[in-house]
């Protein structure tokens, strides 16, 4: 495989792992999406996301959290894992030792 050129945010040594992702999140059944463009979407998505335990600073936060109002449906990730929840206030003063 051959990588000619990869976006700006993107280390160049992260080139080739994220294109064979790519084609094994493809070739797979995993990745939601009606057509291939779709797909290669939520791929590219997924493996750009910002994961769990990764401390964010609060511009980082911010940004992140109005680049999600601007998304169709900014309750669920590419796989359908929602990321977004409602809980009552008594839920969470429950989860928090106040209930």
């Amino acid at each position: 495989m051959r990588v000619l050129g990869v976006p700006a945010p993107l280390p160049a040594t992260r080139a080739s792992a994220l294109v064979g992702q790519l084609f094994a999140d493809l070739a797979g059944s995993d990745v939601p999406g009606a057509t291939l463009r779709e797909r290669a979407a939520a791929s590219l998505s997924c493996q750009a996301a910002i994961k769990k335990n990764r401390a964010l600073s609060r511009a980082e936060a911010e940004h992140l959290l109005a680049d999600l109002a601007g998304v169709q449906d900014p309750h669920r990730c590419p796989h359908g894992r929602p990321i977004v929840l409602r809980l009552p206030h008594l839920e969470i003063e429950r989860r928090i030792g106040r209930r």
